[in-house]
């Protein structure tokens, strides 16, 4: 199996779930998604903090920088330094404690 299809999604979560299930099931399958609502997923303001969900910087806490189509600059400190990235919208939620 190639490709898995996801539909109704309405958070980065969906996939990253959906990734986790895959990657149980120790499948290679990459997964394409259909974004329900975009309104819901294009929610996020400068200087808000959000959690990146996916990728090499999953885990890490950051606050958005800018909002352009689907990308999202995010500043994160790597090794004490501030840097900014550029992740997918699906690839970041509300900050998590």
């Amino acid at each position: 199996m190639d490709w898995i299809g996801l539909s109704f999604v309405r958070s980065g979560r969906d996939i990253i779930e959906l990734k986790h299930i895959i990657a149980n099931k120790k499948c290679k399958a990459k997964v394409i998604a259909k974004i329900e609502k975009p309104e819901e997923v294009n929610k996020y303001l400068p200087g808000e903090e959000v959690t990146i969900l996916d990728g090499p910087f999953t885990n890490f806490n950051g606050k958005v920088e800018s909002v352009k189509g689907d990308k999202v600059k995010v500043e994160v400190s790597i090794f004490g330094r501030v840097s900014l990235i550029e992740v997918g919208l699906l690839q970041i939620d509300k900050k998590r404690d």
